[in-house]
């Protein structure tokens, strides 16, 4: 498991991306790949600082990344293809939200430009979170 900024109004479960400073020389950043679980009133987990929140957070693998961009908001590509992957086997409804290194939470949006062609495949670019627009977690 990995220790998790929490951000109180993201839902769970979902996917998450956590980039945070690394602290070797050799690449600038590190970011968990994260399955985060909601947690219930009696579970006992929620007594350690890791759910004191509420929220489990299982790390699923981590990626490191040498860049002179300051702070990452993106999905690292093997990862975020995994994310899409795991998403998918786990029924396609689980949000996959990236955290940067203030905290701040953005979703990827897809979109089409009007001169696309017909069957092309929608481009993604990170937009910030918005609580509305979550699906509503059964807990």
């Amino acid at each position: 498991m990995s220790e998790s900024k929490q951000v109180p109004h993201l839902p769970a479960p979902r996917l998450q991306f956590r980039w945070v400073p690394n602290e070797h020389a050799d690449y600038e950043w590190i970011v968990f790949y994260e399955l985060v679980l909601p947690l219930g009133k009696y579970d006992c987990r929620r007594e350690g600082p890791k759910g004191a929140s509420g929220e489990l957070a299982l790390e699923i693998g981590k990626t490191l990344r040498g860049s002179s961009q300051t702070c990452p908001n993106d999905k690292p590509y093997r990862d975020g293809t995994h994310a899409n992957w795991d998403n998918e086997a786990l029924g396609g409804h689980l949000p996959i939200i990236v955290i940067d290194p203030q905290g701040r939470a953005f979703v990827e949006e897809f979109y089409r430009e009007a001169d696309d062609p017909s069957g092309w495949t929608p481009r993604g670019r990170m937009v910030p979170f918005v609580a509305a627009d979550a699906p509503k977690a059964e807990a």
